[in-house]
This record gives structure tokens, sequence and C-alpha cells, in this order.
């Protein structure tokens, strides 16, 4: 993903030690680093969005790193 320029090499890192962290302690690891994964780009969508039509924002680039601190907390909570 990172080759490609759909997220920042510094976040593939952080997936792939959240990927280990789930093979360790996760009874279905795929399916906890899918569910992390897509709730993390739904909660970056939506805020990008909502920032784009009320502030007029024209970044090109925001930290995604938040996001995933944020889902995964939340997965946590979930124990998925």
């Amino acid at each position: 993903m990172s080759i490609f320029r759909l997220i920042g090499f510094g976040d593939c890192l952080i997936y792939i030690v959240l990927a280990i962290y789930y093979l360790q302690y996760r009874p279905i690891p795929l399916f906890s680093i899918c569910i992390n994964i897509a709730f993390t780009n739904i909660m970056f969508l939506t805020v990008g969005l909502v920032s784009k039509i009320i502030k007029k924002d024209n970044k090109k680039f925001r930290p995604l790193t938040l996001y995933i601190t944020i889902s995964t907390f939340i997965c946590g909570l979930l124990v998925i």
C-alpha cells in the first residue's frame, strides 16, 4: 500500500506491528486486522469529508496514525 502512495510507510509499519500483536492474542487475527483497517478508513474518510465541507480545508496530507490508534482502542474494547 505504501508503494502505491495509498498510505505512508510509517502507517504500514504500525499495521505490521498490530498484525503481529493480533497473531498472539486474537482467536481470528485476519478478521481483527481487517475490521481495524476498515474502521480506521471509515473514520478517516468521514472526518476528512466533514472538515473539507465545513472548514474548506485543502490539506493534501492528513495523519492516519490518530485514527489507527482510536480504532485499535475501540476494537480492543469490543474484543473482536
